[in-house]
């Protein structure tokens, strides 16, 4: 295998990977990156081509006749093959980073349309209501129900948590009612 085939970088993005990773799998996942750049450094240390060897040398030592011919024909007819997918994962993770990729632009647009509807409403809801210092406590029923009046148990002297109810007495106010009287 020559020295530009190598595998001198992971194909792990690990910052994204971090971003993804539960915190109470942090630990986890720092061991196996550490395993990981560990068996990258070790694999990247060895030499990129099979070590030369002094054929001429077994030649000489070993009794044998064309055994060491032999195995030099073996060694040097020996390939390591460089991995392929046979499984098709690649493309399996292509096509979900694909929908992952649809679902997320789906999803920012329905968000974009639910926002928009939501200011839309906010928008009508400051045109239709007065401002909270010229409501009256019918509107408060009116618009808030079940937050003021119990009908089991009715007091009709409540007044709201409003600033122009819980501060000094009102001139303005019907006495006995807790409403205005500019009705």
């Amino acid at each position: 295998m020559s020295a530009a085939k190598r595998v001198s970088s992971t194909a792990v993005n690990w910052a994204r990977l971090a971003q993804h990773t539960p915190a109470q799998q942090a630990d986890a996942m720092r061991s196996v990156r550490s395993r990981c750049e560990t068996l990258v450094a070790k694999v990247n240390s060895l030499p990129a081509e099979k070590p030369a060897i002094d054929w001429a040398h077994f030649s000489k030592t070993v009794p044998a006749p064309g055994l060491v011919d032999k195995f030099r024909k073996e060694y040097e007819a020996f390939k390591v093959p460089y991995p392929r997918d046979t499984e098709g994962w690649h493309e399996l993770i292509d096509e979900q980073q694909k929908r992952q990729s649809e679902i997320l632009s789906k999803s920012q647009a329905l968000l974009t349309e639910v926002h928009d509807a939501a200011n839309s409403y906010l928008k009508t809801l400051d045109e239709k209501i007065p401002p909270r210092d010229e409501w009256t406590m019918e509107m408060l029923c009116l618009y808030f129900p079940g937050t003021l009046f119990d009908a089991n148990n009715p007091d009709f002297n409540r007044t709201p948590n409003l600033p122009e109810y819980t501060e000094a007495p009102n001139k303005n106010r019907v006495p006995g009612t807790g409403l205005l009287s500019k009705l």
